[in-house]
């Protein structure tokens, strides 16, 4: 997958990921289509949640032989730290707030709000 810019406006983000699923035939390459909506949905959906980026772009490389798919997200915003120093909490490093955040150790979510991205596989 070749560099691919996100739109500034969050609202355009569902239109990012429908395009990103079409371009990429609904990710037959890249673990089927429910995962490839899952991943990418999460992925983007994070970034415009979270980041304040300015500028955003993902791309992704398929190694067939190795049968692993590697994809990058660069943006320009606040880091993973960053955003959790915005609601008072201190994290040392991007991998401590990363695991943290995976485990279910801290979020910046009020426990009622929901997580995750949910999509229909079309």
């Amino acid at each position: 997958m070749p560099i691919t810019y996100l739109p500034k406006d969050g609202n355009l983000q569902e239109d990012a990921i429908s395009n990103l699923q079409t371009l990429y035939d609904y990710g037959k390459d890249y673990g089927g289509a429910n995962f490839f909506i899952l991943l990418i949905g999460e992925l983007i959906g994070n970034i415009y949640e979270h980041s304040e980026f300015s500028n955003a772009s993902m791309m992704a490389q398929i190694y067939k032989r190795k049968s692993l798919v590697e994809i990058t997200i660069l943006d320009d915003g606040i880091s993973i730290p960053g955003c959790f120093e915005k609601y008072g909490i201190a994290i040392p490093s991007d991998y401590d707030a990363i695991l943290s955040a995976i485990n279910g150790k801290i979020s910046t979510k009020n426990e009622d709000e929901p997580r995750g991205f949910v999509s229909a596989v079309q």
